[in-house]
């Protein structure tokens, strides 16, 4: 038996259970190293690492049924030969792997998709908001980071488990002319929740100027949840932060959304009907647009953050592309885009279509000749769009410690992903950007 034909047996049982620092562990005691120098290579601290051994060495005697110790596993494994069903479950696993037709990483990840990753409870706790009478809640992250995606399977989850209705609107597409003043953009969210619900729209006939567009937008709403008592409806706002370009429209609107929530609560005769009410805000920031604090549908709700992509879940994705990636290059890959979910999947994407080799991937990674460049174009764009912007992002390239920036520049850096917030600070958010942006003379003028 191989360490490879060991790891996708352990893999097969205890697939929930694994985290890439076990296969650290297993690949190096395989080798025989002690957990001094597997501490020392990998900066994890020795004692978690012997926590880590003690757990998998369990987890092997109990998939050999046999007691085996880190001594001991190599010797007693290593010749013995695989049984016809240990066999056929490496097959089964591996055949799994290899049958997923590969899919670009651009938009969100379909919803029967094999390379969507959960984010450990995210989801979890996600669906059972969308369970909760009234609930408002907040899907919050920079850009391609993955919140259209868990949209669409907390929509999913709402219809399929739960028998609600769901309607979804990308406020991107909403059309200027709509956008020429409140009444326009509450007249065009009516008609698109009419039109989203296969209802016919009566906005036109009953739309009254005298009580104003949030009074009317409201009936509007309420006369549907009057004629639907029964069946809770879950409206989904994708890309709200498109409207902080017009705030005016803005504070009206997001006003009467937190009015909306807070309906459910009032404790009079219609609340129950505003329970069967759940809002879905998806942004990037929200920190620059100023409301009043009773206004905001931002400081209530639940709120979701979504992080990172952790070394275990870049390793799992790396396997659903079915590259063989070892440890090594999975650190190296992480260094480099810090388990950002989209710059991972278009990395794995180009791998497995073979257009780059993993070293010209990592040469070129940072270069308008790698396989980032469109991305990375796009960054630009934004920042020789804005000056300003662009300054005090190089102030952050250069710096080797968290730099203190004008609130409102550190969250628009935020929202495009460029840089994390640490505290009143921000960093660089990934190698990938450091590097390509840190020396271009274009982006930052001298």
């Amino acid at each position: 038996m191989t360490i490879d034909e060991l790891w996708v047996l352990i893999r097969a049982k205890y697939h929930k259970q694994l985290r890439s620092v076990q296969k650290l562990v297993l690949y190096q005691a395989w080798e025989g190293l002690p957990y001094a120098q597997i501490a020392k290579q990998s900066r994890y601290r020795e004692d978690h690492l012997k926590n880590i051994g003690s757990e998998l060495w369990s987890l092997l005697s109990d998939l050999f049924n046999e007691p085996l110790t880190k001594k001991t596993f190599r010797a007693i494994l290593e010749p013995r030969s695989l049984t016809v069903f240990e066999q056929e479950l490496i097959a089964r696993a591996t055949s799994a792997m290899r049958k997923y037709p590969l899919e670009s990483p651009d938009g969100p990840v379909p919803l029967e998709s094999p390379f969507y990753i959960q984010r450990t409870s995210i989801e979890e706790l996600t669906y059972r908001a969308v369970s909760t009478p009234g609930s408002l809640i907040r899907l919050k992250s920079p850009k391609c980071m993955g919140k259209t995606s868990l949209m669409v399977r907390v929509l999913a989850h709402a219809r399929q488990q739960l028998g609600y209705r769901t309607v979804s609107l990308n406020l991107q597409q909403v059309d200027r002319a709509s956008l020429t003043d409140l009444d326009s953009f509450l007249r065009w969210f009516c008609l698109m929740l009419s039109r989203r619900l296969k209802l016919e729209s009566k906005v036109g006939d009953r739309w009254d100027d005298f009580l104003g567009g949030k009074s009317n937008c409201t009936i509007h709403l309420e006369d549907y949840l009057q004629a639907h008592r029964n069946s809770p409806l879950v409206i989904a706002l994708d890309r709200v932060d498109e409207l902080f370009l017009y705030p005016i429209i803005a504070a009206e609107f997001f006003a009467m959304l937190r009015y909306w929530h807070e309906k459910a609560a009032f404790g009079d005769l219609e609340s129950q009907l505003w329970q069967n009410l759940r809002l879905i805000l998806v942004y990037s920031t929200e920190e620059y647009l100023p409301l009043k604090t009773n206004h905001s549908p931002f400081n209530v709700g639940f709120v979701h953050k979504l992080p990172f992509f952790t070394p275990f879940q870049v390793e799992e994705l790396a396997g659903r592309h079915q590259l063989d990636l070892s440890l090594k290059q999975i650190e190296q890959f992480m260094q480099l885009v810090a388990g950002h979910p989209y710059l991972v999947r278009l990395g794995f994407y180009h791998l497995a279509q073979r257009t780059v080799t993993w070293e010209e991937l990592m040469q070129t990674a940072a270069t308008d000749a790698g396989i980032y460049h469109n991305h990375l174009h796009q960054h630009l764009a934004s920042l020789q769009a804005d000056p300003n912007l662009a300054a005090v992002y190089k102030q952050v390239l250069k710096a080797n410690q968290p730099v203190e920036l004008e609130q409102q520049l550190a969250f628009k850096l935020h929202c495009l992903g460029l840089v994390n917030l640490q505290d009143s600070a921000v960093v660089s958010s990934c190698q990938l950007y450091t590097n390509y942006f840190r020396d271009l003379k274009e982006t930052f003028p001298s």
